[in-house]
C-alpha cells in the first residue's frame, strides 16, 4: 500500500480530525515504511495500524471495527457526456 492509498482510506472512514490530522497519517506512514521503499507490506501496516489506534486513544480491535464496515475505496471521477456525433455508430 502506498501512502496516497494509506490516506485515503483514513479519510474515507472518517478518521481524520483533530486529534489525528492528515499530516499525522502521512508521518505515521512514513514512520513505518523502509527508508527507500514508497510502498509498505503488511506488517508494516499493521504496526502503522497501531500507531493511528494510539493516536486515537482507542483499541486496536475497535479501529478495526471502525474501519471493516466501510469496504474498499470509493472512486469518484466524472464522466463525460454523450457525444451526438462520437456515440453514434450509424
Amino acid at each position: 500500500m502506498d501512502g496516497k492509498t494509506f490516506a485515503k482510506m483514513f479519510k474515507e472512514c472518517e478518521l481524520v480530525n483533530k486529534e489525528c490530522k492528515s499530516t499525522d497519517i502521512d508521518l505515521i506512514f512514513a514512520k513505518n515504511k523502509e527508508r527507500t521503499a514508497r510502498k509498505i507490506n503488511y506488517q508494516q501496516f499493521m504496526s502503522a495500524l497501531a500507531e493511528v489506534a494510539k493516536k486515537h486513544s482507542m483499541t486496536m480491535q475497535r479501529l478495526e471495527e471502525y474501519i471493516l464496515p466501510h469496504g474498499g475505496p470509493v472512486f469518484a471521477g466524472t464522466q463525460a457526456d454523450a457525444v451526438r456525433f462520437h456515440d453514434d455508430k450509424e
